[in-house]
């Protein structure tokens, strides 16, 4: 099975069963035909990848920036719910972009990590 129609079942799954045991016993059954394997980082699923290499993300992908940024647009335009996207990223995983509701993550750096010299005058 090819990552397209990986996606396209997929899709059809999640319209089908919005949630509970049969949407469980669907993306079962999909998953082992495919014979993907569950892609967990940091204790969190993030997707299944296929025999081929190919991955598929828990998260919509879009193909390029301008596709997730359009859609962040759309959703904030006709939202009413309290937690929207905010931004959009590249995933390390698929190449695709994803949306979060998150704002920017924070990098902290220990001064013990980082030499500190002065370019000042």
């Amino acid at each position: 099975m090819n990552i397209g129609r990986f996606h396209r079942q997929r899709r059809r799954i999640e319209q089908r069963f919005p949630a509970g045991s049969k949407r469980r016993q669907a993306m079962a059954h999909l998953v082992r035909e495919a014979r993907a394997a569950m892609v967990v980082v940091s204790g969190h699923a993030v997707g299944w990848r296929l025999p081929g290499g190919a991955m598929s993300c828990t998260k919509r992908r879009y193909p390029n920036a301008t596709a997730a940024y359009s859609d962040l647009d759309r959703i904030a335009s006709t939202s009413a719910a309290g937690r929207v996207p905010v931004r959009a990223y590249p995933c390390e995983f698929c190449g695709g972009w994803h949306t979060t509701a998150q704002g920017r993550k924070r990098v902290f750096i220990h001064s013990k990590d980082v030499s500190m010299r002065n370019h000042g005058p």
